[in-house]
């Protein structure tokens, strides 16, 4: 009975003392021990594989489609046709304007010949009677010499012989007008120029009944079947030109006072996550989109791959600084951060001592710059903050007391401090608690603390 009423005498105790235990014990805060490093400030956005240059091709009229000759994934050359619209109407009207042409043309050819041989025999017919007009008034001037005709008959025979060579020249004329400047002549030619035009027309509305590759290249889409009506504008196929592939990216704006021409990249493709290869950005487009707040930047592959496709995702990780001899601690070490101020918690000496620093962000995993440390062993850090009075309350708890807290507290050789369970009170005599610091713990994202004073 006695023993009994001792066994339920103790349990209050027990409980109370393993509640005062489990109080006073503290709370462990995870560290890490600070190394050094190289430093890559890095901006990683996704993008995609680009063409040399794109075309959506279609036609100019409206009509139902005779015939597609071409498919997805097809390679062609420049002008092969690709798809062909109903063309007998368009096919009869150049039959019918390469008649008028040959029309046209047999005419001026007729009138060329017809009129130039009539010309040519005039000016003979005209040569010789000058010939034969000046053959009699050389006789005639020999006989009145002699007294053996009159001088009348002289005069006579020379205006003949003026006449015909009036003649002559007239027929000449008429021979080199046939030949270039003739009226029916110069009627024939407007005729055929006007075929000719007729026959480009009907020639350029047949061409619009067939749709071209504008280069070689290849169909990317096809967004069309044999017997479908299509209408002006409509695109039916996507076709990448060939030449270099070249990369897009649209970062957001923030990031744009970081890049410039030159920067070296690592891309790697969604379809192939363990291969790399480098690019190297050749422009950044003036323009932001108002829309999504993004400005369009374009790299050059350095080394092209041939698994690459147009379209294909890639994600593109920049580089846009580099330092080098950096002191390595995780990001989560960062408190009190306060636009570009922030506080770190560091073991220097055996004790727990804040130190306020700048910083920069570096890196896709939030990595952070900081900058007025030299060298540190340790640095530790808690998972919530925004506790009261600027302490950072909750488990892995740390802060500071507005008299005390945890500054200038000794670290003893096993990694362990005393720190009150409530870091934002004043400590009390005879309290002992620890704040244990892991030397092997890692997080995604670390802090680097550079320039050191």
């Amino acid at each position: 009975m006695k023993a009994k009423f001792l066994l339920w005498a103790l349990v209050p105790g027990v409980v109370v003392a393993l509640g005062i235990f489990f109080l006073l014990r503290g709370q462990a805060v995870m560290g890490v021990r600070v190394r050094r490093g190289d430093l890559t400030h890095t901006v990683v956005a996704s993008g995609r594989v680009a063409p040399a240059a794109r075309s959506t091709l279609g036609f100019t009229v409206s009509g139902r489609v005779k015939e597609v000759r071409a498919k997805e994934g097809d390679h062609v050359r420049a002008s092969d046709v690709l798809v062909v619209l109903e063309d007998r109407e368009a096919a009869a009207a150049v039959e019918q304007g390469r008649a008028a042409v040959a029309q046209a043309q047999a005419r001026r050819d007729a009138l060329r010949t017809i009129s130039g041989r009539v010309a040519e025999a005039d000016q003979a017919q005209a040569k010789a009677a000058v010939d034969l007009a000046e053959q009699r008034l050389r006789r005639l001037e020999a006989l009145v010499a002699t007294g053996a005709t009159s001088q009348d008959e002289l005069d006579q025979a020379r205006a003949n012989a003026e006449q015909a060579r009036a003649r002559l020249r007239a027929s000449q004329s008429q021979v080199a007008g046939s030949r270039a400047q003739g009226a029916e002549l110069r009627a024939a030619e407007a005729a055929l120029a006007q075929a000719r035009a007729a026959l480009e027309l009907a020639e350029a509305r047949l061409e619009q009944t067939r749709v071209r590759a504008p280069a070689d290249g290849t169909v990317l889409s096809r967004a069309v079947e044999p017997g479908d009506v299509v209408s002006p504008g409509q695109p039916l196929l996507g076709f990448a030109w060939d030449g270099p592939f070249h990369l897009v990216m649209e970062p957001d704006e923030k990031t744009l006072r970081l890049l410039s021409p030159g920067q070296e990249a690592v891309v790697s493709a969604e379809a192939w996550p363990g291969r790399t290869f480098k690019a190297r950005i050749t422009e950044i487009l003036p323009a932001v989109d108002v829309k999504k707040g993004t400005v369009e930047v374009r790299l050059d592959l350095v080394d092209p791959k041939d698994y690459l496709r147009p379209d294909m995702t890639v994600s593109i990780e920049l580089t846009v600084a580099r330092k080098s001899g950096a002191l390595v601690v995780p990001v989560a070490a960062l408190d009190g951060v306060r636009g570009e101020k922030a506080k770190v918690w560091v073991v220097k000496e055996g004790r727990a001592m804040p130190r306020r620093s700048s910083w920069a962000s570096w890196g896709r995993t939030g990595q952070r710059s900081l900058m007025g440390f030299q060298r540190a062993r340790w640095s530790f850090w808690s998972r919530k903050r925004a506790g009261p009075l600027g302490c950072v309350c909750g488990y892995g708890s740390f802060g500071h007391d507005p008299g005390r807290g945890l500054a200038g507290h000794p670290i003893p050789s096993g990694g362990a401090i005393s720190v009150p369970p409530d870091p934002c009170r004043r400590l009390r005599r005879g309290w002992r608690h620890h704040l244990s610091l892991s030397a092997d713990f890692r997080v995604a994202g670390h802090a680097y603390i550079e320039d050191a004073r």
